[in-house]
């Protein structure tokens, strides 16, 4: 079985992955049957594929005998967050430069070949209690995506915009992908990120990069729903966005002669 970019994948392999998703998107325990109904298989594949994932505790069988995820999954997805030690200092450093803003922080970094994935958020942690659909965000139209996108290889940004499909989120979302390119190479040339109001309508984010001790962007972080009047303009925001960065990119080990690298 080939995917769209003809490459080799298991099928069995795809249809143990969509069950677990399906499993950790449904909030209720599921019956083999609902199972089957939803993903389109037979019993007897059903039953193998939900004994191997029980064999390895990714699944088990409530007392009506349905089928709920395990805590297995959960574990994995706080190790896999806590593999970053940006985020303690981020919480604490963010928390401080958003006092006086009345905004939220995101400290985001690059998840799929077009996602942006949440690490953390601040003051308000939504990230821990919105769906978590919530918490992928399109590179292509959110600050910190542009961010991201804009500092990788030319190679990988002709790879993400030649197998986008643009989506129109709001009337303001660009989907001329000569156009997001022009926006990458405005936003690394400037050194920050600009969504206004191209993901979430009534919704104005700003975003810098966070380099890592190799010189690299390793993450991005951004003020986001910023409130725009005559004193709090864009331009009044751009230094404290960078200033967070450049605090963050220091604290990760990036060392460069007066952190100058925007």
């Amino acid at each position: 079985m080939k995917n769209g970019n003809s490459q080799s994948v298991n099928s069995s392999v795809i249809r143990a992955l969509d069950m677990l998703e399906l499993l950790i998107t449904t909030p209720n325990a599921l019956s083999i049957a609902e199972i089957c109904r939803k993903l389109d298989l037979n019993r007897v594949t059903c039953v193998n594929m939900l004994n191997t994932l029980m064999s390895k505790k990714y699944v088990y069988k409530n007392a009506d005998g349905h089928y709920v995820i395990s805590g297995k999954i959960y574990v994995m997805a706080m190790l896999y967050r806590e593999s970053f030690p940006i985020i303690e200092p981020f919480n604490i450093i963010a928390c401080d430069a958003i006092k006086d803003l009345n905004c939220i922080a995101n400290l985001t970094v690059v998840a799929d070949l077009d996602k942006a994935l949440v690490l953390s958020q601040v003051p308000d942690a939504k990230v821990y209690t919105s769906a978590a659909a919530q918490l992928y965000y399109p590179l292509y139209c959110t600050a910190n995506g542009k961010v991201l996108l804009a500092h990788q290889p030319a190679k990988r940004i002709d790879t993400v915009l030649e197998t986008l499909e643009p989506k129109k989120y709001t009337e303001h979302t660009v989907v001329d992908k000569d156009a997001i390119r022009r926006e990458l190479s405005i936003t690394r040339e400037r050194g920050y990120g600009l969504d206004y109001m191209e993901y979430y309508d009534n919704t104005i984010c700003i975003g810098a990069p966070v380099f890592g001790k190799n010189g690299q962007v390793a993450f991005a972080v951004s003020f986001t729903e910023i409130k725009l009047d005559e004193e709090h303009t864009i331009d009044w925001y751009v230094p404290r966005i960078i200033d967070l960065a450049k605090a963050l990119s220091y604290t990760i080990g990036y060392r460069n002669k007066n952190l100058d690298i925007f």
